[in-house]
């Protein structure tokens, strides 16, 4: 192979229009796809079911407000943990899985780190154009170690999560 100046240029296995294609079809994978569509097709099919009794005056906002919550309290949850079982239990080698709750303590990490982030740029303000007195650096100090400040971090690293962190 020749790059733009002439000079001849050693093939890599990224070269290889096989490779590029093995990686197309693992993307595109028939089964993949249909597995993720009709997954999607069933959760908007439920939403809009729920939508739909809602306008027809069915469900009520109390009703949507407890189901909301036994959702996201005890079928979410229950959901989770069944799937995982099932995907460990029948999995060829278990030991590959060990990667998912690497990825759940990550992703909690990578949350409470936002949320010390955003808690320091988004902390009290100090005086413009001047160095802070103590009490500035005090108030700022009291208010990383308020009760507001903890939640923040805490919603910041478990708010995406759900009960994904309590499965594994």
């Amino acid at each position: 192979c020749r790059t733009a100046h002439g000079r001849r240029r050693q093939l890599t296995h990224r070269d290889d229009p096989r490779t590029r294609r093995r990686a197309h079809d693992a993307l595109l994978a028939p089964e993949a796809v249909s597995a993720a569509t009709g997954a999607v097709a069933r959760l908007l099919a439920l939403c809009g079911i729920g939508i739909w009794y809602a306008r027809l005056g069915v469900l009520d906002a109390a009703a949507c407000s407890t189901l909301s919550k036994l959702i996201f309290h005890v079928f979410q949850p229950a959901m989770l943990f069944t799937n995982c079982a099932t995907t460990i239990a029948t999995a060829p080698n278990p030991g590959s899985l060990a990667v998912l709750p690497a990825c759940a303590a990550l992703q909690v990490a990578a949350g409470a780190l936002f949320g010390s982030l955003a808690l320091r740029c988004l902390g009290p303000p100090s005086r413009a154009g001047g160095p802070t007195s103590d009490d500035e650096n005090d108030a700022r100090a009291a208010f990383l170690a308020s009760t507001e400040a903890r939640e923040l971090r805490a919603l910041c690293a478990f708010g995406n999560a759900g009960p994904l962190p309590f499965v594994f």
